[in-house]
Parts: structure tokens; sequence; C-alpha cells
């Protein structure tokens, strides 16, 4: 038997589904109806039902349909006129309330109090989005970008991309399609549930999400200009070695409190910041990331350096301008040459290096290496630059 899928049928459905089960539990049909029985009369029975419960929009969206296709209507157009209204106050209302709200997909939205830190969902794509959020926030930050890299487990929710720049999610057998920003939205909606409010959540020490929110932007943001403007200064050589030497090491502090030079997420960090625009902050991430290979790789555990040297982009002796300035000698693998550096410099040291920035010569295992040396953070003597052959 073929299904009636006229006008009038779809939207007797609709109401009948509202009678027996009441506002919420038709909001599909109602949804169906109006995309497809726009104007439709009918639909008008069902439009304070609607508002009542919070679904404004769709609401709104009935009346206006039905309004543009009969002007003639006055009590109908003065009924859509009350509502906007009533909408606008209860918008403002809730602007001042601390109430943030966001459409997910048609009547669908999520709504925050800021106030309470609680987090909300209306309809099922609004609830496929919290869930995947929640779980996000429940997880420990590895954990959490595991997931978010789609390599979930069986029995989690889903996330994985989508055409527009948009992410697809699943969760309990249902879907959504949302943009990265409402996600993003989202997430940190529920980490402030779970974690109560915070400014940065990815850049921070330990990070408490990975992904980065509206708070790691400010914070990338507020310090991408002085970083950009040191690295002019240097190449231009207009700085003394002292005043070099102090800036470096309070941006380099600065930048560790953000927690970018130090794992975990280093990789998702330096993503990050190139979408935030900020070149600089991510030359510095990408540099310690590759120190942080370098450190926990077995040629260095192989190497004498290994108990001499500190593992660490910013308490060790390899700058973190080595990565960018130590290029491997034609075949010669990247590591092993930076091993050699990195002894050769430890065994310069313990002879006797001068306090000033210098270089020197070193050749062992198959090497010929210049290095660069000079003082950071005021006392800290460290390698930034090497060239070398075999």
């Amino acid at each position: 038997m073929t299904r009636d899928i006229s006008h009038d049928a779809l939207v007797r459905r609709a109401v009948a589904k509202f009678e027996a089960d009441g506002i919420k539990a038709a909001i599909g049909d109602i949804a169906v109806a109006k995309v497809l029985a726009p104007e439709h009369p009918g639909l008008l029975v069902l439009v304070d039902p609607l508002f009542d419960v919070g679904e404004r929009e769709l609401a709104l969206e009935i009346l206006g349909d039905y309004c543009g296709q009969h002007p003639e209507d006055e009590l109908v157009q003065m009924r859509y006129d009350d509502l906007r209204d009533a909408d606008a106050q209860r918008a403002a209302a809730e602007h001042d309330a601390g109430l943030d709200v966001r459409t997910v997909a048609g009547a669908s939205s999520l709504s925050r109090d800021r106030e309470r830190n609680a987090m909300d969902a209306n309809g099922s794509e609004a609830e496929v989005v919290l869930e995947c959020a929640r779980h996000i926030a429940r997880l420990q930050p590895e954990e959490a970008a595991r997931w978010w890299r789609g390599e979930g487990r069986s029995g989690e929710p889903v996330v994985m991309a989508a055409p527009d720049g948009h992410i697809a999610l699943q969760a309990a057998g249902k879907s959504a399609n949302v943009s990265l920003e409402l996600l993003r939205w989202a997430i940190e909606g529920a980490y402030a549930e779970h974690l109560g409010d915070f400014a940065r959540w990815m850049f921070a020490t330990p990070p408490k999400a990975c992904i980065a929110g509206e708070g790691d932007r400010d914070a990338a943001a507020s310090l991408e200009p002085s970083l950009a403007k040191f690295a002019e200064d240097v190449a231009a050589k207009t700085l003394p070695p002292a005043t070099e030497s102090a800036r470096r090491g309070s941006l380099i502090a600065q930048i560790e409190t953000f927690g970018l030079l130090s794992e975990p997420l280093l990789a998702e960090k330096y993503a990050a910041l190139i979408g935030f625009g900020c070149p600089a902050l991510a030359r510095c991430t990408e540099a310690a990331r590759q120190l942080a290979d370098y450190f926990a790789g077995p040629i260095r555990a192989q190497m004498p350096v290994a108990h001499l040297g500190l593992a660490s982009p910013t308490r060790g002796v390899l700058s973190l301008d080595f990565p960018n300035a130590a290029p491997a000698p034609a075949g010669s693998e990247l590591h092993r040459w930076w091993a050699f550096c990195e002894m050769q410099f430890v065994i310069a040291q313990r002879d006797g290096l001068p306090d000033t920035p210098g270089v020197f010569f070193a050749s062992a295992g198959g090497f010929r290496g210049k290095l660069y040396f000079r003082i950071e953070d005021g006392k800290r003597q460290v390698l930034h630059a090497a060239t070398g052959s075999r």
C-alpha cells in the first residue's frame, strides 16, 4: 500500500503525533511537514506549543512561511509580530542570564548556562553533539586525541571529517553534521561542566583537551607578535648578545607557560597554531616536537652523550633553533648527526668554551662539523646551529 505523502497527509500526521504523544515527540514529523508542505494552514495549530517548549525558531519559520504567502491574513501577521517580539525579549533575557543558545540543525539547538556551567540539548542532532562533547571531556587528553583522529574504540561515539569543513558525528544510533566552530563551542561547554571554567584548555600544563578553543587562540595571539618581532631583530643582528639572551629567555618562559614546548600533544598544538595564524609560535612547537622525537629515539640512547646531557628542549644543550639550523649532511641520518653534534658540544664544554657566542670544529665517527653556540637564559650555554659533512 502506497503511503500518502500529500501536503494534507503530512500535516495531519504531524498534528496527530502531537495530539497523541506531545509536541517534543512530534518534532521530526513537524519538521518534515514544514519543509515539504510550507505555508500549509494546518501547521498553525502547532506554533504556540512549539514556542512554549523552546522550539522558537521552528515556530517562527512556520509563521513566516505562511505570512509570506498570505499577507492578507492580518490576524496571523499580528501573531507573527507578537512572537518575534517575544522571541527577542526571551533571547535578551537569556543573554542577561548567561544563557548561550546555538542552533544545531533545523529546530535542534544546544544551550549553555555559563553561570551554572551546564549544557542542555534540544533535539536529536543536538543530543548527538552534546554526547560527543561530553565523551571527549571525560577522556584523558591523549585518549581524546586518539578519538579526535577518528580512532575510537567499538561502542564509542564516532567523529569523522565531512564535506565543506563540517564534522560528522554519531552516537547512540543517531547522527549529526556540524561545523567545527559549533563543535568546539560544545566541547568547551562540556569541559566547563566537567572541570569548571578555564581560559585555556589545550595550551595549558598539563593540557585539559586535545583541541584548542578560543581561550587558546587568545593566548597565542597575545604572544605571536612579540615572538615574530624578536625573530626579525635577531635576523637583522641589531641586538647586543646580553639583550638577545634575556629576551629569548623571557619569551621561552612565556611559551612554556602555554605548554607549547612539551608533550603531550605537540603535533596537535602545532596544527592549532598554524590554524590560528601564528607561524612563529608554530615553529617553536614543531622544533620542540622534533627534539622530543630525537631525545626519545634509539640513536641517542645508544650514544654516550645520553648520560651527559639533559633530554629537554629548554633545559638541555640543544637550542630550540637547532632543529631548523642543523640539517644532516648528505647521505646521513638526521638523528645520528644530531647525536654527534650534542656529544661533541658536551665534550667541548668540559674542555672549556668561552662565555661569548662562538663556533668550533669537531671530527669523529666519520663526521666533520662546524658547531655554533651561544648563551641563553643569561647562563645556559647551548648549541644553536651546525653544518657538516661526511
